[in-house]
C-alpha cells in the first residue's frame, strides 16, 4: 500500500522505516528532500520513496496517509487528507489537537468519516502495559506506580518550540503525558482523583503527577518529569497485602522491547510504530471503543490539575 507522509520531522525518521519494514511504499512533497537526504540512515530507503511536487500531488497518489505535524496544525491536515475519495486510511500524531476539547471534535470528525484511522499512542502496544493489565487483573485492590523521568530534547539542547508550551500541544501532560493517559485508559482507568503539574510557569509544565482508578483495578499513581537529570523508566506495585514487587525498571519505556531496530542508527519507536501501522489492517473499529475515553480522562487531568511553581514533581501518596 502507498502512504503519503505530511510532516518532515519524525515522519521521516520514525514513520518512513515503519512504513517501509512492513512491505509499503512511500510518496513525499519534494520540498521534503533536502531533510530526506541529510539524515544518512534513511538514505537505504530511498528506492520505496516516490517524490510529487506538493503535499497535495502526495495525496493524491496514496491510499494511506500519515499526519505527523504539530498539534495545531493537524486538524487543518486531517481535514485535508479527508477530502480524497482515495485516502481510506489515516495514522496521526498525539496530541491529536493543542487542547483536549479540539481533540475530541477533531476525533468525531474521523469516527463519522468512517475511514481507518490510528493515533500514535505507542505505549499502548508495549509489553509492559500487559505486565500491569495482569497485576490489575490478580490485585483489584492493589496499588501501582509509574515513574517516568528523563530530560527532554529541546531542554537538553536549550530550545524554544512547540513541545515547551502547553498551548501548542507540549508540555509534561499534553506531549508526554497523554501517552501514559492512553495506556491507562485502553486498561478501563476512567477517574483522576488528583493531578498536579509544576514548572516554570503554568504555561510551560516540566512536570506532572496523579492519580488515577477503575472499576475493579488498583489505584495508579503516575509521575512525569521531562527535565530531570536522571533517565529511568520504573513500574512498581503492591499487592492488598502490602508485598512490593518491581514490575518494569528501564532507562525508557521502549528499552526492553524485541523489535528494536537493527542499526543503532534508527530510531528505538520504529517498532511501536509499527505497530501502530499494523493496526490499521486488522479490525477497523478496534481502536474505536476506547479512543474517545483516552480523550475523556485527558479532559479530567485539565479540570483537576492544579499547578504549582515550587519544587520538582513528586509522587502523589
Amino acid at each position: 500500500m502507498k502512504f503519503a507522509i505530511v510532516g518532515s520531522g519524525f515522519g521521516l525518521y520514525g514513520y518512513l522505516p515503519a512504513l517501509i519494514g512492513l512491505g509499503h511504499s512511500v510518496v513525499l512533497p519534494q520540498r521534503y528532500q533536502e531533510r530526506f537526504f541529510a539524515r544518512p540512515e534513511l538514505k537505504r530507503f530511498g528506492d520505496h520513496v516516490e517524490w510529487q511536487a506538493d503535499e497535495e500531488a502526495a495525496l493524491s497518489r496514496a491510499a494511506g496517509v500519515v499526519i505527523a505535524q504539530r498539534p495545531e496544525n493537524q486538524r487543518e491536515w486531517v481535514l485535508r487528507s479527508l477530502a480524497f475519495p482515495n485516502i481510506d486510511r489515516l495514522v496521526l500524531e498525539k496530541p491529536l489537537a493543542p487542547t483536549p476539547e479540539e481533540a475530541i471534535e477533531l476525533d468525531l470528525s474521523l469516527a463519522q468519516s468512517r475511514k481507518a484511522y490510528r493515533v500514535g499512542y505507542t505505549f499502548c502496544g508495549l509489553s509492559w502495559t500487559s505486565r500491569i493489565r495482569e497485576f490489575a487483573g490478580d490485585h483489584p485492590t492493589g496499588d501501582l506506580s509509574i515513574d517516568w523521568r528523563f530530560l527532554a530534547h529541546h531542554f537538553h539542547h536549550g530550545l524554544s518550540n512547540w513541545k515547551r508550551w502547553n498551548s501548542a500541544g507540549g508540555g509534561a501532560i499534553r506531549f508526554y503525558g497523554i501517552q501514559l493517559i492512553a495506556a491507562l485508559a485502553q486498561s478501563g482507568y476512567r477517574v483522576v482523583s488528583e493531578s498536579h503539574a509544576v514548572g516554570p510557569s503554568a504555561a510551560e509544565t516540566t512536570g506532572w503527577s496523579a492519580v488515577f482508578s477503575g472499576d475493579g483495578l488498583p489505584n495508579c499513581r503516575i509521575l512525569v518529569d521531562c527535565q530531570s537529570e536522571a533517565t529511568r523508566f520504573d513500574i512498581f506495585s503492591r499487592t492488598s497485602r502490602g508485598l512490593d514487587a518491581t514490575l518494569f525498571q528501564e532507562m525508557n519505556p521502549f528499552a526492553s522491547e524485541p523489535w528494536r531496530p537493527a542499526s543503532a542508527q534508527l530510531d528505538g519507536r520504529i517498532g511501536a510504530v509499527g505497530d501502530v501501522v499494523r493496526s490499521l489492517f486488522e479490525r477497523e473499529d478496534a481502536a474505536l471503543a476506547w479512543y474517545p475515553e483516552v480523550l475523556k480522562l485527558w479532559q479530567s487531568v485539565e479540570d483537576q490539575t492544579a499547578f504549582s511553581d515550587n519544587g520538582r514533581p513528586r509522587r502523589n501518596r
